[in-house]
């Protein structure tokens, strides 16, 4: 195979050692790593032909950090993820551009071996993939972001026996908040705009009326924070890691702010009942 860098990412140091021993006897020079970061230092430091990483290194997901890093840093290299998922295929499609292939454990290691060898072959990265803010991938996924809130806010409603709304004023302002956030993200705006205030206002006297109490409020913004996460962990691989920290604390904080404009709104309405 040639005497080829590779950098070698999994949070289990016997998978390390035993892949890093192998991979050095086929011909590799191997350097190691147990956590995102380390990795993502090794990257900005050397030039790597091959990195091959764990899917969930510590957290889940944190191999597609690495492989954006990389992209970024270095888009020649090739890419081979390892994932204990096999349902995982249908996600990786989305980011066929970004992941040369995976591997679904437990893998052998002549496994490990031929695929390397393959997608060295046939790995082309012509062009650089396009980054986005998280405004962008909320935007672009918010109708689903919607649709997969509303699911799970539906069966809670099932749960404490308000299986009678119907879809509509279960979403109610939904998209009106998402829109909110991603405008705040955008603008790092500090403040709600007043059309969200307003917007959180009838929500929050909305699920008063609907018999709905601050509990619920809280649960379905937990909710709605959980599935925008979500989106944004399935697009890692185009996000830009520069901002991510500082867009994921204004997100945060928006969300946060609607809810407690939301629940003062069902706390001020003297007529409501639990």
């Amino acid at each position: 195979m040639g005497d080829r860098t590779l950098l070698l990412v999994d949070d289990d140091q016997n998978v390390l050692l035993t892949l890093s021993t192998i991979l050095k006897g086929a011909g590799f020079v191997v350097t190691a790593a147990s956590t995102p970061s380390e990795a993502i230092r090794h990257i900005a430091q050397q030039r790597f032909d091959i990195l091959v990483t764990d899917l969930n290194i510590g957290q889940p997901g944190d191999g597609f950090t690495v492989v954006s890093a990389l992209r970024r840093v270095q888009p020649d290299a090739a890419a081979l993820i390892i994932t204990g998922f096999p349902a995982f295929e249908a996600a990786l499609q989305a980011i066929r551009n970004q992941v040369d292939d995976f591997l679904v454990k437990p893998v052998t290691p002549q496994a490990v071996l031929s695929t390397i060898e393959r997608i060295t072959q046939q790995h082309t990265h012509d062009l650089p993939v396009p980054l986005r803010s998280i405004a962008q991938i909320v935007r672009e996924h918010q109708q689903k972001i919607v649709e997969e809130w509303a699911d799970s806010v539906q069966l809670e409603l099932e749960k404490c026996g308000h299986s009678s709304l119907s879809r509509d004023k279960i979403i109610d302002h939904m998209p009106a908040l998402i829109g909110e956030l991603c405008a705040r993200v955008e603008s790092k705006a500090e403040q709600t705009s007043p059309e969200a205030r307003r917007a959180s206002i009838a929500h929050g006297m909305l699920r008063k009326r609907q018999k709905l109490n601050p509990g619920f409020l809280l649960n379905e913004g937990t909710i709605l924070r959980e599935k925008i996460l979500a989106r944004i962990h399935q697009n890692m691989l185009s996000v830009d890691l520069s901002s991510l920290f500082v867009e994921l604390a204004i997100l945060s904080d928006s969300l946060d702010d609607q809810l407690k404009i939301a629940l003062d709104a069902w706390l001020g309405e003297p007529d409501a009942s639990w």
